[in-house]
């Protein structure tokens, strides 16, 4: 006999009979697996803080801006009374063509951060020095 059909019979003779490994059909849908910005990071909306400027913080927390503010005269923009507040302007801007109030005041001995946007006041006036129009401050602490 020759040694090549004596292997094929060696192999043919011990298949080993296959059985399924469980169903092919998935469980179901996959489900999200990663956090929105929300759950990572909550943050609030200064413009749901009021009708109109001063927004007041008074949570610590993350805040945004959805919009440019304009402050009345006599006005702040935004007044932060609360430790620990993050304020992200979005690249928008707190302007007031009035009053002589900071853009932003900070109360007492509180910590904020304040970043990406922008404070636009003043009006030069010929002689180089600002009119009263606009803030006297962009940020302001008040207290120590």
């Amino acid at each position: 006999m020759n040694h090549s059909l004596i292997h094929l019979f060696l192999f043919v003779g011990t298949i080993v009979p296959l059985s399924a490994q469980g169903p092919l059909t998935p469980p179901g849908a996959p489900a999200p697996t990663m956090k929105t910005l929300a759950q990572i990071e909550p943050r609030t909306d200064v413009l749901t803080l009021g009708a109109e400027p001063p927004y007041t913080i008074t949570e610590p927390g993350s805040y945004y801006l959805s919009a440019n503010i304009i402050a009345a005269s006599g006005r702040s923009g935004i007044s932060i009374q609360a430790e620990n507040v993050t304020l992200d302007l979005n690249d928008f801007t707190i302007s007031s063509p009035f009053g002589v109030l900071p853009a932003t005041d900070i109360s007492l001995s509180y910590s904020a951060v304040i970043r990406n946007g922008y404070i636009k006041s003043g009006n030069l006036a010929t002689d180089g020095s600002y009119a009263v129009n606009g803030f006297l401050n962009g940020i302001f602490s008040f207290g120590a």
